[in-house]
């Protein structure tokens, strides 16, 4: 440390308590929870609407002429014309499991993780690839979706190398989130994946 550093500091006084080092927490108090009295008074809490099927999500028409109407787990649900079948769940806020999916990147389609049963289908379709059509009956929460997705996680984990107490991304990682989120059981029914060692001869 130089000299000049040293008597900068001496020179300059020290404010223990300055406004930088603390933050100032403000407790603000209501009647109510100051007397009974006053809590008797009080008005009730108004109560909330109903959580609609859209769960007041905000779906730009360009053109009211364009909007079809899709049945996402029975609730229907009004979409722009264009939309797949994933966005229109994401409208109709029903949470689809997926990996590859992006908003700003072109389908891939590539996990299968996106599994939905559409009606008069025979087999599920990923739902991130299939454009929502007019009266599409779209199933989410049935056997035949949750089998599907299922198979695709036991998949993903057997062909996982088990490495999240040194891996980069453990705790953020998707493929934890959604075997822990969608079947817990799952990561703990198969055996992780031995690798050779490359680094020994």
């Amino acid at each position: 440390m130089g000299l000049g550093l040293i008597a900068s500091r001496a020179i300059r006084p020290f404010n223990f308590f300055s406004s930088s080092r603390f933050l100032l927490r403000t407790i603000v108090s209501k009647p109510e929870l100051q007397s009974s009295a006053a809590a008797a008074d009080a008005s009730p809490e108004p109560d909330l609407p109903p959580r609609t099927p859209v769960g007041g999500a905000r779906v730009h028409f360009t053109n009211p002429e364009d909007a079809i109407e899709v049945f996402v787990d029975g609730y229907p649900v009004k979409i722009p014309k264009g939309m797949t079948v994933l966005q229109a769940c994401e409208v109709a806020v029903v949470d689809i499991p997926r990996f590859c999916y992006h908003s700003r990147l072109s389908i891939a389609g590539n996990c299968r993780m996106c599994l939905v049963e559409v009606e008069k289908s025979p087999k599920p379709v990923a739902s991130c690839a299939m454009p929502a059509l007019p009266g599409m009956k779209i199933k989410t929460d049935t056997p035949v979706a949750k089998k599907a997705r299922e198979g695709v996680m036991e998949f993903l984990l057997m062909n996982h190398p088990l490495d999240c107490p040194i891996c980069d991304q453990g705790g953020e990682c998707d493929l934890q989130d959604q075997s822990m989120a969608f079947e817990p059981s799952l990561v703990y029914s198969f055996q992780p994946l031995s690798l050779p060692c490359t680094t020994r001869k």
